[in-house]
């Protein structure tokens, strides 16, 4: 990367997500109720689009043509064209949406609802509801698509504003089904007879058999 570039300021950034190729960068903007494309070489703003009130979770297509921004206040999804910074349609997603992950081969958006304390599935390209999952009381606090498996999520649960938060452990769900032996969150009993431990995000490798 280049030497002593300044780099763009926002307002109250939430999330962001980067192009495939590396050159570009998605922010959403709390403060200013917008998503800002940002040219990585140079970091400099390139376009910015006002999205819904309170953006959060932000996800770009695999060929770069499509954003996704969650809006917790309005409860939506707007999808971006980031070529024309241009705002298509605006989905409907459930309660407070927040984070947002792909699937393997792009059937699938899964949106973390935090009103709901649930994972929503949409279907692809239409944006239709499909599955929603609960997490049985948690918020997630990372989700995580399977790059393997369309219908295959983890998700990282926890309590919001709770000291720790990280109380929910880890979870893989197939279409909704959550698998056995998660990993336990903080002061949790697991039947391995241990107390889990305070995990607050994942990663899958490349082939899917390792978070």
């Amino acid at each position: 990367p280049a030497a002593n570039r300044d780099p763009a300021v926002f307002s109250d950034p939430e999330t962001f997500d980067i192009s495939k190729d590396g050159s570009q960068l998605f922010i959403s903007n709390e403060d200013d109720e917008a998503v800002s494309v940002v040219d990585v070489a140079s970091g400099t703003v390139v376009k910015s689009a006002k999205v819904g009130a309170q953006p959060e979770g932000v996800k770009v297509t695999p060929d770069g043509k499509t954003v996704w921004v969650t809006s917790e206040e309005t409860g939506t999804i707007s999808v971006l064209d980031p070529a024309t910074g241009a705002l298509g349609a605006n989905v409907f997603a459930g309660s407070e949406p927040n984070l947002l992950s792909l699937s393997a081969n792009s059937h699938y958006l899964y949106v973390a609802l935090d009103g709901s304390f649930s994972i929503q599935r949409f279907t692809l390209p239409g944006l239709q509801p499909d599955l929603n999952t609960t997490l049985g009381g948690y918020i997630a606090m990372d989700l995580q698509a399977s790059p393997f498996s369309d219908g295959t999520v983890t998700a990282v649960r926890g309590i919001f504003n709770d000291d720790p938060e990280e109380q929910g452990g880890v979870v893989i769900y197939d279409d909704g089904a959550m698998r056995p032996n998660p990993l336990c969150g903080d002061s949790q009993a697991c039947s391995t007879s241990y107390l889990g431990a305070q995990f607050d995000s994942i990663q899958w490798n490349g082939d899917g058999s390792t978070i």
